[in-house]
């Protein structure tokens, strides 16, 4: 998605967003390298409701981080910020983690 981003359109901004699932964050929470239909499957197996706040914070230049990569490492420091504050305390493993997935060039066959 980021890739529209190379090079910046003028007058474009980014604009981190941290959602905050409150207690039910490692339910719901969509975190690293995990698969879509594992998280899809948490969240439909779950019973109840949850509240979401959504906080939007400070747009910044794309221009000023070269690359969607920079972009995107950009964003998510921002956001692992206003999270340790929001939670007060450090941030920890996650509680779903999987193994990363990894990209593997087809063979010629």
């Amino acid at each position: 998605m980021l890739r529209v981003l190379e090079p910046p359109p003028p007058g474009v901004m980014v604009q981190p967003v941290l959602l905050d699932y409150g207690d039910f964050s490692e339910e719901i929470g969509w975190i690293g390298q995990e698969r879509g239909l594992n998280n899809a499957r948490r969240i439909l197996a779950r019973k109840g409701n949850f509240e979401l706040k959504v906080h939007f914070l400070e747009p910044f230049d794309p221009r000023d981080y070269p690359g969607r990569k920079a972009i995107a490492a950009e964003s998510r420091r921002r956001i692992e910020e206003a999270l340790v504050a929001a939670l007060g305390h450090p941030l920890r493993p996650f509680r779903y983690a999987e193994e990363a997935i990894g990209y593997k060039a087809p063979t010629n066959q």
